[in-house]
């Protein structure tokens, strides 16, 4: 009889944690999509709301949205606001965001003031070392210097074998450049040997 009773309890207090982990999913679901939805918003106090709200709480899923609207947007408080977030990001998920925003971003003033983000806000990036060697190797000097210091910051979080692996590839992407990128590669490869 006893067992009985337990079970039936234990099958009520799963369905009721399983509805409450759903109701609770839900909800921050909801909230991230209408975070989504306010960032680029025409009202800019409404805008600099939601980038506290996003300062204070994380969310990596929406650094994509705020590299986008920092090279969109037209108020100065916002992109300020921006760049001040994504250069004190913290949430090691945001990392795969950030690179996918940075990919996208075609304006090369604003990839460099992005690149510099990276390594001001000291993540891991070491598994896109190779990017930001192809940066070096096809951006301006700006652009390279700021994608060094990003590899300087990261390579030693590396494994043997991987660090083997970015070797191999800058000794075959060396041979594609030239000039002031090929002198700052040979730094690269200098810091990886």
């Amino acid at each position: 009889m006893k067992l009985k009773f337990l079970e039936k309890y234990s099958f009520k207090k799963n369905k009721l944690l399983l509805e409450l982990k759903f109701r609770i999913s839900f909800y921050i679901m909801n909230h991230k999509i209408n975070l989504q939805r306010k960032l680029f918003s025409t009202n800019e106090k409404e805008v600099i709301e939601v980038l506290k709200n996003i300062s204070e709480k994380g969310y990596p899923e929406i650094v994509t949205d705020l590299i986008g609207l920092y090279s969109s947007s037209q108020f100065e408080n916002v992109r300020n606001q921006i760049l001040f977030i994504l250069s004190n990001l913290k949430d090691k998920n945001s990392v795969s965001y950030f690179i996918n925003g940075l990919k996208l971003e075609t304006n090369p003033e604003i990839r460099t003031q992005l690149i510099s983000a990276c390594w001001q806000n000291g993540l891991d990036y070491s598994d896109y070392l190779e990017y930001f060697i192809e940066i070096i190797t096809k951006e301006s000097m700006f652009n390279s210097i700021e994608a060094f210091s990003v590899i300087e910051g990261n390579f030693t979080n590396l494994e043997e074998s991987k660090i083997i692996e970015l070797r191999n590839f800058v000794k075959k992407i060396k041979l594609e450049t030239t000039g002031d990128n090929s002198k700052l590669l040979s730094e690269v490869e200098n810091l990886i040997s």
